[in-house]
């Protein structure tokens, strides 16, 4: 291949073009469940939160969930390390969320990328496609707000997009009700 003209992006792997800061996976508080409601939730959503992102594609769910609850950096009282694993067998057998975490995809869990004015910016799941795509998602486990959590993804998309990446679509993504809303 021949050499990229100066000031464009042009690489085999539009990867190779970018650093993305790696940071150890979300040290969530330990939530000892109690008969609260919210608590539970709470607790559940971050399990969930955590076990996705140590979870790269489809064929590889049970382990790195088993290594999280091991690491005791997900545990919550009351739900075993079972049945985070089914939820979330559950989850990806959404025909749009099992794209999402095919295994020929090239993909960055908690990864930050740093802006021009060097804050950081962390979506959940990046997922780059073979056929140039760009995915992101960024997973909800509480409560609804849709302008600030729209407000959030379409900046990390905008991010993308000033990268030199072409075809970048983002997704909300609420784990609870399995509601998936594009993000423009």
């Amino acid at each position: 291949t021949q050499p990229a003209a100066a000031g464009t992006l042009e690489a085999s792997n539009p990867l190779d073009l970018f650093s993305f800061a790696e940071q150890k996976p979300n040290n969530h508080p330990k939530i000892k469940v109690s008969n609260d409601p919210q608590t539970e939730a709470i607790a559940k959503g971050n399990t969930l939160h955590d076990a996705l992102s140590a979870i790269h594609d489809c064929n590889d769910i049970d382990a790195p969930v088993r290594r999280l609850f091991a690491s005791g950096r997900a545990e919550a009282e009351g739900m075993s390390v079972d049945e985070i694993v089914q939820h979330i067998h559950r989850l990806l057998e959404t025909p749009q969320v099992a794209g999402w975490f095919a295994p020929e995809n090239k993909v960055l869990n908690e990864r930050n990328i740093i802006t021009y004015t060097t804050h950081t910016q962390r979506p959940d799941r990046m997922v780059f496609t073979p056929a140039g795509q760009v995915i992101i998602i960024d997973y909800k486990t509480g409560e609804e707000i849709p302008s600030k959590h729209q407000r959030q993804v379409s900046y990390y998309k905008q991010l993308m997009l000033q990268m030199g990446f072409k075809d970048v679509s983002a997704y909300l993504w609420y784990l609870e009700t399995n509601k998936i809303v594009p993000v423009h």
